[in-house]
């Protein structure tokens, strides 16, 4: 991306309107590989778990579960078909990380992809990118704007604000909790749910040494689940989970919440 917008201290602008979906994906494509030129990491990164982006359900191994990778904007909107769902929000969000080399955990592409959340503040990256992206399907076609604002000061990014940033202004699909972390409809949650809840953040901080940024923001709004407004409840972001234990693999079953294996 260096390459395309090499100036920082000006406003600097690239402007492509009026793009088929093949444009579109080719130049999406052409971004991608240009930042995988400038950083190799990125490529390895994302070629070691391209295989979990997939439209069947969303249960990510644990061990992946907060891996942090730079989102390949275009093979997502691909494989779950994406390209016409939320364009100027959630959309243009992955494009601006792509661009900016900002990686994001795997649990929020996947979320973001399955539509679990919405987010509804297409500006939430803005703070944190050198470059800024608008991205618009209008009268069948497509419009990438990218440009460096002049004079600008990036903030040192940091993930507890940016998640908290992403719960203030996104939108929690009640429809999809069958799908999320919880595993079922919201009035069937029950207290084995917040124990079996208490075991996968336990798990994350287990196999993270005590680093997991998911366990540490989201697991104190388990005991809410019983108690609280379940509408709001940060939890249904998260999608399904795999946990491992022993040297056998554990899932958390989607369809009855329940744990095999414990």
């Amino acid at each position: 991306m260096d390459q395309v917008l090499l100036k920082t201290n000006i406003d600097t602008e690239l402007f492509l309107k009026s793009l088929d979906k093949q444009q579109c994906r080719n130049k999406l494509n052409e971004f991608f590989d240009l930042i995988c030129e400038e950083k190799s990491e990125i490529k390895a990164n994302w070629d070691a778990v391209e295989s979990y982006f997939h439209p069947e359900r969303p249960s990510i191994p644990i061990e992946i579960y907060e891996k942090e990778v730079v989102p390949n904007a275009a093979m997502i909107f691909d494989i779950f078909v994406i390209w016409k769902n939320r364009v100027e929000t959630d959309n243009r969000f992955l494009i601006q990380a792509m661009v900016n080399k900002i990686a994001l955990p795997m649990w929020l592409i996947i979320s973001l992809c399955y539509g679990i959340i919405g987010i509804n503040d297409p500006n939430i990256l803005n703070r944190y990118s050198r470059i800024r992206v608008e991205f618009e399907y209008l009268n069948s076609t497509y419009r990438i704007q990218m440009y460096t604002p002049v004079r600008y000061e990036l903030v040192k990014f940091h993930w507890r604000a940016i998640m908290e940033n992403i719960m203030e202004h996104s939108e929690i699909q009640p429809e999809y909790s069958e799908i999320s972390i919880i595993g079922k409809v919201r009035s069937q949650i029950k207290q084995e749910d917040v124990a079996r809840l208490d075991n996968i953040f336990a798990n994350l901080l287990n196999i993270s040494n005590n680093k997991s940024k998911i366990a540490k923001f989201f697991w104190i709004y388990v005991d809410e689940l019983l108690i609280g407004n379940l509408e709001s409840n940060p939890l249904f972001a998260l999608p399904g989970i795999k946990l491992r234990t022993s040297n056998r693999l554990v899932l958390t079953q989607i369809e009855t919440g329940t744990l095999i294996g414990k």
